[in-house]
């Protein structure tokens, strides 16, 4: 069971919008997006272009300051990646990363 994270990027509205692989630890693709305050996740799934999404984390357990740039935003949500056990995270080529509290 393995995550990578494939694009990080801010939306207009202000929602954070994540591509990976490894939804629960498994190889398959999905984004996953907070609300337009930068709290929770949900997942979308092939060409979903807008929610209701399926819960991943709730907006009281996972968040990301409005001033935040896309470095922290990685690492926050690697951090909940980890704490949800999908895995350790890997890079374009399967390595496994240090963890986030490396």
């Amino acid at each position: 069971m393995t995550f990578r994270i494939d694009c990080v990027m801010r939306l207009g509205d202000g929602r954070w919008q994540f591509g990976i692989k490894g939804y629960k630890g498994q190889g398959v693709y999905c984004r996953l997006w907070t609300d337009p305050r930068g709290l929770g996740l949900e997942a979308l799934f092939g060409m979903m272009v807008e929610g209701p999404g399926e819960p991943v984390i709730g907006p009281g357990e996972f968040a990301i300051p409005s001033d935040a740039d896309q470095k922290i935003a990685r690492v926050r949500l690697s951090i909940a990646l980890h704490n949800l056990e999908w895995g350790p995270e890997v890079d374009q080529r399967n390595k496994i990363l240090p963890g986030p509290d490396q």
